[in-house]
């Protein structure tokens, strides 16, 4: 994984198996573990919102416990278009 150091989203698929009793909420919150040990290892500048412009979930039934990351970089006419939609 290269070293993060621009705006990104990213998009969690958390697996789990059928057994798994557990809410989607209680699942997503490994999140926050996973972003702080990213940033700790070196590879995300940042976790805060400068950095991490969206965090999307989806959640699945599998044979076996996964989490699947895909991380997108912001375009600048991306980060823009966010700035004027807050604004």
């Amino acid at each position: 994984m290269p070293y993060l150091d621009k705006p990104i989203r990213i998009h969690f698929r958390w697996i789990s198996t059928k057994s798994d009793r557990r809410d989607p909420d209680n699942i997503a919150s490994a999140c926050k573990y996973i972003l702080d040990s990213m940033q700790q290892v070196g590879k995300l500048k940042n976790d805060s919102r400068k950095y991490i412009t969206g965090l999307y979930h989806d959640f699945e039934i599998g044979s076996e416990y996964a989490v699947i990351m895909e991380i997108e970089e912001l375009k600048a006419f991306e980060l823009k278009e966010n700035i004027d939609e807050k604004s």
